[in-house]
């Protein structure tokens, strides 16, 4: 009796093994069904790739307050952005005026974006080095800018009060 309940319990191993692959395979048939039928599909019918995730790229400015041209208190910097799926791959530049505080917040979003949406394509071998090094660089950039706006503001209040004196 008890050679025969061995028996059985790894014939259920077995038969839980072969469900297991079943299923396995199962999922891997359906993601791929999705990928190559049902995404471009929605792709064609979304917008297309030229919009692929321009939402969450339109939302990296969201709450601040950028200018078309460099007014006198702002920070100008530039960055790369990168989005695509699969093979394709977007560049995207963004020449960002704004405040101090605006400005290194957009480029904290903007690396952000780069870091998830810019990994779901082949980029992922490089965007983050881009990314990173593109980032480090605007953000001493822009770190200078507001070190030497501070300094002359600083210079034109002094003008301002010797000339009122």
């Amino acid at each position: 009796m008890f050679a025969h309940q061995a028996f059985i319990s790894s014939a259920d191993s077995t038969f839980s093994m072969n469900t297991l692959y079943l299923i396995a395979l199962q999922v891997i048939a359906l993601l791929c069904f999705l990928v190559v039928f049902v995404l471009p599909f929605c792709l064609v019918f979304g917008g297309g790739m030229a919009k692929f995730a321009l939402g969450p790229l339109n939302r990296c400015y969201d709450g601040t307050e950028r200018h078309l041209r460099r007014q006198p208190e702002d920070v100008s910097f530039t960055y790369h952005t990168y989005r695509g799926l699969l093979i394709w791959v977007t560049q995207d530049e963004h020449k960002v005026h704004a405040s101090c505080d605006d400005a290194k917040s957009i480029l904290k979003r903007l690396l952000l974006f780069n870091l998830t949406w810019g990994m779901l394509s082949c980029g992922v071998l490089f965007v983050p080095f881009l990314a990173i090094g593109n980032y480090r660089r605007q953000m001493n950039r822009i770190e200078e800018q507001c070190s030497s706006s501070g300094k002359a503001n600083h210079a034109m209040m002094t003008e301002r009060r010797n000339q009122g004196s």
